[in-house]
């Protein structure tokens, strides 16, 4: 029910409606999807993640694919998105 990836520097989250697959519904798992992005953060701290367009793309589930995170360029935008996007 839901993606991550990587184009370049950019960090791709895409959700899907729950599917259903012989007679049973498969939720979107909120929890899944936090873990996964936290592990991307725990392998690549440098690594920032916008949370809110994360529940934003939980949310809507437009299956879509949608920047929610990235590599900074250097320190100093390093330092400016760690003091402006919150971490789970």
């Amino acid at each position: 029910p839901f993606k991550v990836g990587w184009l370049e520097e950019q960090l791709y989250l895409e959700v899907h409606h729950p599917l259903e697959l012989d007679g049973h519904t498969q939720e979107t798992n909120h929890p899944d999807i936090i873990d996964t992005l936290a592990s991307i953060i725990q392998k690549q701290p440098e690594v920032v993640i916008d949370w809110e367009k994360v529940d934003s793309v939980i949310s809507n589930a437009t299956g879509v694919p949608v920047i929610v995170g990235s590599q900074p360029h250097s320190l100093s935008d390093f330092d400016f998105y760690k003091k402006t996007i919150r971490k789970y």
